[in-house]
Formats: structure tokens, sequence, C-alpha cells
């Protein structure tokens, strides 16, 4: 039964998710209530992680972008907002996202924030053909609540691959291009999406998202300067030495394989052969569906899997991404049936970013590359077994 997954019928999969969707309510609720001057410190607050985001949004409404890469001065911008010290490490055209944000209080803004990014992605899923209960579904994934809680822009990043990926499968060019040119403000989960295209020929969608982050990029200097990008790439250099390297989030947070590696006691240099032997591997296995004739699910799946594989960094709350390949799959499973152990693996990785930080306290080692690896692989079986599929 728990090989074929057969008791996660449609029904009891709804009730399940809302379950745990109500479970995140109350908790959030509690955890707002809990935030107070009394409690609100460096690992109590709820969503205290916008705050790095709002201070940059706070210097570049004072006409200072190129501030928000300065440690000191975005520092102590920070800690009149909150006892945090988290630098702002987000690329320039992350501040076109974020400047609006100091016109409104603090907590106004996180709240708002939160909404509309997660209305986004909702939004997204329930677009996506798969079934009309995705979006109330989507509300149990354990990544809406770890971003949620942490106070991400996760949501966003989903949504955008999400509606990147619809848009390739229907035939929307401008809506595809505008999608991944506008995930230039976390490049560092884009670097697959040129191959899939290329490999795709999906010719005037790389020519249109290639003209789209030309115009992005342009408008960030004409809004913030360049010595707002000087600023950010002299800054960006130590936030990939401590924050990255060092290990400095924390390596139970970080999901990479790089952080991987490194918890378990290797070296630097050896992380980053490892990390850079996996990307060439996602890589090839992108490249290879996306140039088949399979699935447009698989190939959507393989994309956003692949995406988290290939970075070097990336933490718990991130694996919303991963929301956006079980979503993909979900159509494919629903469209030609599930294989044997699939309903159940999805089952576990639909609430896994809840517990991927406690397990890797816990057992000092970091199991989600390994779990993407494993579903990396059942795509790549699906395809192999029910190959040369309608798309």
């Amino acid at each position: 039964v728990i090989r074929q997954g057969t008791w996660l019928t449609a029904g009891r999969t709804r009730a399940y998710a809302l379950i745990l969707a109500a479970f995140y309510v109350i908790v959030s609720a509690a955890w707002i209530g809990l935030d107070t001057p009394l409690v609100a410190d460096e690992q109590a607050p709820f969503g205290s992680d916008f705050v790095a985001g709002y201070a940059a949004s706070v210097l570049a409404l004072q006409g200072d972008p190129a501030e928000a890469y300065d440690v000191e001065t975005h520092r102590e911008t920070v800690r009149q907002i909150r006892p945090r010290q988290d630098p702002f490490s987000y690329p320039p055209t992350a501040l076109l996202i974020v400047s609006p944000a100091a016109l409104l209080p603090y907590g106004l803004a996180l709240g708002l924030m939160l909404v509309f990014t997660l209305a986004a992605v909702l939004a997204v899923a329930r677009a996506t053909p798969s079934t009309p209960d995705t979006a109330r579904v989507g509300l149990g994934f354990a990544g809406t609540f770890v971003n949620r809680g942490h106070g991400q822009n996760a949501f966003l990043m989903a949504a955008l691959l999400g509606l990147a990926l619809l848009a390739i499968y229907r035939g929307w060019v401008l809506i595809a291009a505008a999608g991944i040119a506008l995930m230039l403000f976390k490049p560092q989960f884009g670097v697959l999406l040129p191959i899939a295209l290329i490999a795709g020929a999906y010719w005037r969608t790389l020519g249109g998202t290639i003209a789209a982050s030309i115009l992005f990029l342009a408008l960030t200097v004409l809004f913030f300067g360049m010595e707002t990008w000087t600023a950010f790439l002299s800054a960006a250099q130590g936030v990939t030495g401590n924050v990255l390297a060092e290990g400095l989030a924390g390596w139970e947070a970080q999901q990479s394989v790089f952080s991987t590696v490194r918890l378990a006691g290797g070296s630097i240099g050896f992380a980053y052969g490892v990390q850079g032997a996996v990307a060439l591997v996602a890589a090839g296995l992108v490249a290879w569906l996306w140039r088949g004739d399979y699935a447009f699910g698989l190939k959507a799946a393989a994309l956003a899997v692949g995406a988290l594989l290939a970075t070097p960094y990336v933490l718990d709350y991130d694996l919303m991404i991963m929301g956006v390949a079980l979503l993909w799959l979900a159509k494919d499973g629903l469209e030609r049936g599930f294989l044997s152990w699939e309903k159940t693996f999805y089952a576990f990785l639909f609430i896994w970013p809840l517990l991927a930080r406690t397990a890797a306290e816990g057992l000092g080692i970091q199991a989600t590359p390994i779990l993407l690896a494993v579903l990396m692989t059942l795509i790549v079986r699906r395809a192999l077994l029910l190959e040369q599929a309608d798309v």
C-alpha cells in the first residue's frame, strides 16, 4: 500500500494539506503574538529576515542605494528597525523590487509582502494544468510555512519560475521572457534556464529573455547609478567568503551539495569540486530532457530540481522551488499514472522543508541534496519508462 501510495487518495490529500495549512496558521499567529520588544532578539521575531531588504529600501529612498552594500551603514540602519545584523547580499536588480517597502511601516510592509507573494505563487499554481484543488493543497506545503516564518522572498522566486514554465508550456513568449528576467533578483536559481531554452530550441523565448534582462539591468543603472553595482560587486566577495564558504548562515540551514560536504567536514576546495560535478550532471540531465520529446511536466520538474542542485547557496526557505517540481510531477502523474513509490516520496517531500534544518542539526548530515538527487532520478525514470510521451 505504501509502495503504491494508494492511501493518498485525492480526498485524503486535500484533507491532510488543509490540516497542515491550519497548523501553520495557528503556529504563525502564536509566533506573531510572541513577537514583542521583550523577545525580539535575533532568533525570536516572525519574518525577521525581511529587515535586510527593508533597510536597503530605506537607504535607496534616502538617495543612497550604494550604501545598502556598505556593511556598517546597512547594519546601523537595520538596528534601528530590528536587532539583526544580516547584510543585504542581493544584486541591485533586487532593489527595483524591494525599494518601495520603506514607504510603509515595517510590520505592514512585511505583511503585505508575504500576502501578495503567497497569493502570486498560489495563482500560478492554480493556473498550471493539474487539478482545481492545487492552490488549496499548496497551502499545506511545508515550504510556505518556512518561508513565511523567515519573512523571505521564496514565494516570489517560486511564482516567477512557475510563471516562466507555465508561459513556456502555453507558448506565451513575452510572459516567459519577463518572468525569467525578473528572476535576476536571485540569479543563482536561473543558471540552468538558458541551457533548457537552448536544448529545447525555444529561440524566441531566449531572445526575449536576453532583451528583458538587459532592460532590467539598465533600469537598475538608471535609478540607482553604476556605483551601486560597483558597491555590490565589492561587497559580494565578502558575503561569498563569510556567508557561503564559512557557513555563517549555519550549515544546517544551507541545503546545497556544497554545504553538505562542509557539514561532513570536507574542505572548501573539495566542497566546490563536488558542487561543480553535481551541477554539471544536473545541467546535462536538464539538457537531455528538454532536447527530447518528453512530457513537459518532466522537463519543468527537472529544471526546478536542477536549479536547487546546481547552486552552492540554498537555504531551507528556498525549497519553495521544490514545490514547483512537485506541482508539475503531480500533473504528469494524474495524466499518465504514478509509478511505484512516487506518491509516497512526493508526500514525504511535501513536508520535508519543515524538517530539513532540524534533521541536519540532529543527524549531522544535510539530507536535502540526497532527496533532490532521488527526485531527479525518479524524473529520469519516468522519462525512460514513459518515453516519447505526448506533451
